[in-house]
């Protein structure tokens, strides 16, 4: 061969391996396929969830889900009637994408949507490639069940103007709907210590449990009376009804005294300063004279703020001495949450076609702050003349004679964050101040709660926090800097701060001010402005949804950035719990006003129906902010009407009473 020729051969030889070398460097195989076994780790193995039927998509089970070596993003497939959860997304299949053939432990949510009673079961898949690691899962969903035992009970004897004996029956139920207990004119109701009235609600069970109803007839009318005890259960497209039947007969002795309650507002219509003036007058409308000490009357309010009405006077009173004392209420009514009771001390009587004169009284707060009147069951906005107002109850030896008690509320649990911000956007130490407040209308235990505001340490080292003021005190106040696994887009570490006092937030209140200070460790400077909880509203506290409120570990409120894992209550933030809160209850005009929130960014629908299940109005908000504020309108016709408020998963209800 030419010499000439192999030569030129040999130095593309060598020219073409050199370019193949460094084309290889310069284009390395991906991580994950060089050589790695695909490994798709979960735990555990298997799943149980227990859900009611009524309320599908409650109680999720969640597993954990790790890989090395993969060659393509994890692909989990839930089976029929189960929803994933994870990462902010949801739907029956999810996509994790993997970072360099890996993914972290991720906790994935496995949801059993079943309206109907009955189990079901399943796997779950997870798979990348050729690679497939599976969950199995069990559901069962459970049906509403309600009994009540016995059916019937012995006639009731009693005199004109004195209660009976009592005589009891038992309702057991279980599953996710209330039960409304509601009983026939002549009769009343109550539950282990509570005041006797007219209607009450047993709150939904995960288990059988059983409630002692007590009854009385309450001998307001000669005669025999009869009727039902009626334990109702609002469902779906149905309605439930479980009937006692009741009868007595109440025979005739000294007439029944007619009294009436007279009221001005002596505040002028001032309904939000730091004092109620209810001034009251008692009418003997009977020919018979009343005894005072044998009388007390009840001022039903909502106390707002944590510290209590306490502080009680009596201006004036003709009957002699008048005492007043507060009672808080056990289970929220609509429109209080306690009353004044007023009792009358003496031997003097209320005279036959007479009245007691005015009682000018006073109501206010130990720390002295505001009331709220609006929406007090027993205010009334007449201030130029004494009016009867049925609202103020009054009873003779305990028995009620005059006006009617406001109907039990649906107990709800609303906490939410308010932050400011103290300092500019970027600084060496920022600091924050925290403000939580209880807007349901149950007292919530300060030490159940924590709160935890996310944000970016800007270096990646340990960030330091220090509590510098709270209202509760700041050595009530625990606090510390959480680093995330990995960082998310908004925050590489949480501030968590966990109140450790024995006290409890009233409904309607606020814990107070916390003020906390974060700073590097290096000193450097913090830039808030990439911060997930930062809110840019400074000085005065806003509402503020990216920071995170836990009930006993259970998100309550707020949302976390997206993308985190291994958190408390990682489930709770995916499904926040609908809440629905009316503002005001009984309902004064032609709608009813409320506010709905943990439906961001879902479809929800309210319908108002009848007590006999029939559809009166509905309507849909397409996308639901993070509060939303609406209006139904109440119509012309029943007194009672049953709202439902329900997203793809949740649901909640109340009963609407019509003012009149």
């Amino acid at each position: 061969m030419n010499q000439s020729l192999l030569a030129t051969i040999r130095f593309w030889v060598w020219f073409t391996a050199i370019l193949i070398t460094k084309m290889a460097v310069a284009n390395p195989r991906p991580v994950g396929s060089v050589g790695a076994v695909p490994t798709i780790t979960v735990s555990p193995a298997s799943l149980t969830i227990l859900n009611y039927s009524e309320y599908e998509g409650q109680y999720p089970a969640t597993y954990t889900v790790s890989a090395t070596g993969l060659t393509a993003d994890l692909v989990i497939t839930a089976p029929p009637f189960f929803l994933l959860s994870a990462q902010g997304n949801t739907g029956p299949s999810l996509t994790i994408p993997a970072t360099n053939g890996t993914i972290l432990s991720t906790q994935i949510s496995v949801i059993l949507l079943s309206s109907s009673p009955g189990t079901l079961t399943g796997v779950v898949t997870n798979s990348s490639g050729s690679a497939v690691t599976t969950v199995a899962v069990s559901g069962t969903a459970l049906g509403q069940s309600e009994t009540v035992s016995p059916t019937t009970l012995n006639p009731f004897t009693t005199t004109v103007g004195q209660p009976s004996t009592v005589q009891s029956y038992t309702v057991t139920n279980r599953g996710g709907l209330s039960v409304y207990v509601s009983a026939p004119t002549g009769f009343e109701i109550r539950t282990g210590t509570n005041p006797f009235g007219s209607s009450l609600v047993i709150n939904p069970s995960l288990t059988f449990a059983s409630t002692q109803i007590d009854v009385r007839l309450t001998g307001a009318v000669v005669g025999p009376v009869s009727g039902v005890i009626s334990q109702d259960t609002y469902y779906h497209a149905a309605h439930g009804v479980y009937p006692v039947a009741v009868s007595g007969t109440v025979s005739s002795g000294s007439a029944l005294p007619a009294l009436s309650v007279a009221y001005r507002d002596a505040d002028y219509g001032n309904r939000t300063n730091q004092i109620i003036r209810p001034y009251l007058q008692l009418r003997n409308e009977g020919t018979t004279p009343i005894l005072y000490s044998q009388l007390t009357l009840r001022y039903w309010f909502t106390s707002e703020g944590s510290s209590p009405p306490t502080n009680l006077a009596v201006y004036y009173s003709q009957p002699g001495l008048v005492q007043m004392r507060y009672v808080a209420l056990d289970q929220p009514r609509q429109g209080a949450f306690g009353y004044v009771e007023y009792s009358f001390k003496g031997t003097g009587s209320l005279p036959a076609n007479g009245n007691s004169g005015p009682i000018e009284t006073g109501i206010q707060k130990a720390d002295r702050s505001n009331f709220n009147e609006s929406d007090d069951y027993s205010y009334a906005a007449n201030y130029a003349a004494y009016t009867p107002n049925s609202r103020i109850t009054a009873y003779l030896n305990g028995m009620l004679l005059w006006g009617q008690e406001p109907s039990l509320a649906t107990p709800q649990t609303i906490v939410r964050a308010y932050s400011a911000a103290r300092n500019s956007p970027s600084a060496s130490q920022i600091t924050t101040r925290i403000d939580l407040r209880n807007e349901g209308n149950t007292p919530i235990p300060v030490q159940d709660l924590s709160i935890r505001y996310w944000f970016t340490s800007d270096n990646g080292q340990l960030a330091q926090v220090h509590v510098d003021y709270a209202d509760i005190g700041a050595a009530n106040v625990q606090a510390r800097v959480v680093p995330l696994a990995q960082a998310v887009p908004g925050a590489d570490s949480y501030v968590e701060l966990k109140p450790v006092s024995n006290a409890t937030l009233a409904p309607m209140s606020s814990l107070g001010a916390i003020d906390f200070r974060l700073m590097r460790s290096d000193n450097g400077l913090l830039d808030q402005r990439n911060d997930y909880s930062y809110a840019a509203n400074y000085g005065t506290v806003g509402l503020n949804s990216h920071v995170g409120v836990y009930l006993k570990g259970v998100l309550v409120y707020g949302s976390s950035p997206e993308g985190t894992s291994g958190r408390v209550a990682a489930v709770d933030e995916l499904l926040p719990t609908l809440q629905l809160r009316v503002l005001g209850n009984p309902v004064v005009g032609s709608q009813a006003e409320m506010e709905i929130s943990g439906a961001a960014g879902q479809s929800v629908t309210l319908r108002l129906l009848d007590l006999q299940g029939r559809s009166l109005h509905e309507q849909r908000i397409e996308q639901a902010g993070t509060l939303e504020r609406v209006r139904v309108p109440m119509g012309n016709g029943q007194d009672l009407l049953l709202l439902k408020v329900s997203t793809a998963t949740q649901q909640q209800q109340v009963k609407l009473i019509r003012s009149r």
